[in-house]
């Protein structure tokens, strides 16, 4: 039996590069190109929020106590932490927990795949990134779609246009009993098909 490789040759190999050599690999790595414009600040409460770029989270937390530089999405998960727990693990980890960023390693991509497998996607990606230490909510979506669109694995609800991944299966708004919603949940959450 092979030993598998750790890090981001581990990554690399999943991402489809076809070699293990670190400089052919990080050649194959294109930098994502940023709009260039700058997103107006929201006006919460009558006063309009400060913009400073993009805050990560543990600069955020640092300042918990005045907001200062926080988005108003950011601001109402924290602010409800308690009564809305999918909102506020979306953007955040518990409190003292770091952020992981860049590469996921083979253990967290392990533990992506099992939480997929008890709860599905598409639905409550703060709630699934509980038990993926370090990683938030919308670092679990990204993840998912990126394995979507490198066809790891095939998704019913999602379409390819070119290079453009869509969600197309949206929920429908109108009043309806609970065994329906749960019937239309499992089917967006489960219309999924891990390859090997």
């Amino acid at each position: 039996k092979k030993k598998k490789k750790k890090g981001i040759f581990a990554q690399s190999a999943r991402d489809g590069a076809a070699s293990s050599d670190p400089e052919e690999i990080l050649e194959e790595k294109k930098p994502r190109k940023r709009s260039g414009k700058k997103k107006e600040a929201k006006v919460t409460n009558g006063e309009k929020a400060k913009r400073i770029g993009r805050l990560l989270l543990d600069e955020a937390l640092q300042k918990k106590d005045t907001y200062d530089g926080w988005s108003a999405a950011r601001i109402k998960a924290y602010q409800d932490r308690k009564q809305r727990p999918n909102a506020y693990y979306y953007r955040f980890n518990e409190e003292g927990e770091q952020q992981k960023t860049g590469l996921w390693a083979d253990e967290e991509h392990a533990l992506f795949m099992k939480r997929l497998i008890e709860m599905g996607a598409n639905v409550q990606w703060g709630v699934f990134s509980m038990t993926i230490p370090g990683r938030v909510g919308y670092q679990c979506s990204n993840y998912y779609r990126d394995l979507v669109k490198k066809k790891w694995v095939i998704d019913s609800n999602y379409k390819t246009e070119g290079k453009k991944l869509t969600f197309v299966n949206k929920s429908d708004k109108t009043d309806k009993s609970a065994s329906s919603k749960e019937q239309e949940y499992r089917e967006k959450a489960f219309a999924f098909i891990v390859r090997e």
